[in-house]
């Protein structure tokens, strides 16, 4: 499900002042492979097309912007989110990743949660969630503790926690699974994952409940 998308859009910057209908885009589906996604990024860069639009996922991301900014071109990045993103010729529409889970510890002191416990998965963005989280937490006066999703096994109960995961979206997915199948009684429990659609098609039932960060919501709703 986190496969990226490379959109672009060539001569599109003429056709919007003209008022023209007609703008090209293009898509080419880089596998989640950063070579692939590099090669791609050359191609669209020699091509001169007007914008550049960035791959699915930080670690992509970071390797396409590289080629693209060191070109001195623009590349607008809509699917990457760690903090260490932010470079001269990046524009981020996505909220950096230390602030994801933010909102859900919020809406944990609200719910009168005695403390959160915490799993990372693997990798530079899972650090910088939780890193985030856990300054945030410290903030407002909540309890946490850290977990490393590789090596946490499931308690005989988390009565009066939540538990907050970032991972991958496989990670976060199997974490949730352990969760739900150990049947073990939780105040709230929360992924990254929990917002993309592929999600709940993965888990089915054991997917109601569990909440996520939203980035891309209607305020008004």
């Amino acid at each position: 499900p986190y496969h990226g998308l490379i959109y672009f859009t060539p001569r599109a910057t003429e056709a919007y002042r003209a008022g023209e209908d007609h703008v090209e885009l293009h898509v080419h589906d880089d596998a989640g492979s950063p070579t692939v996604a590099a090669a791609a990024y050359r191609e669209f860069l020699a091509a001169d097309f007007d914008f550049v639009l960035g791959p699915y996922g930080s670690g992509l991301v970071r390797r396409v912007a590289a080629d693209v900014c060191g070109a001195h071109r623009v590349l607008w990045n809509h699917g990457g989110a760690t903090d260490d993103l932010a470079r001269p010729g990046v524009v981020s529409v996505p909220a950096p990743a230390s602030t994801y889970l933010v909102p859900l510890l919020t809406l944990c002191r609200r719910r009168g949660v005695e403390s959160v416990l915490l799993i990372a998965g693997s990798g530079p963005f899972a650090r910088q969630v939780i890193e985030g989280a856990t300054h945030e937490a410290a903030t407002i006066g909540l309890p946490v503790r850290v977990a490393e999703l590789a090596s946490w096994r499931v308690p005989a109960s988390l009565a009066g926690r939540a538990v907050l995961i970032a991972g991958t979206f496989d990670q976060d997915v199997e974490a949730v699974r352990r969760i739900r199948t150990a049947a073990v009684e939780v105040k709230l429990i929360g992924c990254v994952a929990a917002g993309i659609h592929e999600f709940q098609a993965r888990l089915g039932p054991l997917a109601e409940g569990v909440l996520a960060p939203a980035q891309w919501v209607n305020r008004d709703h």
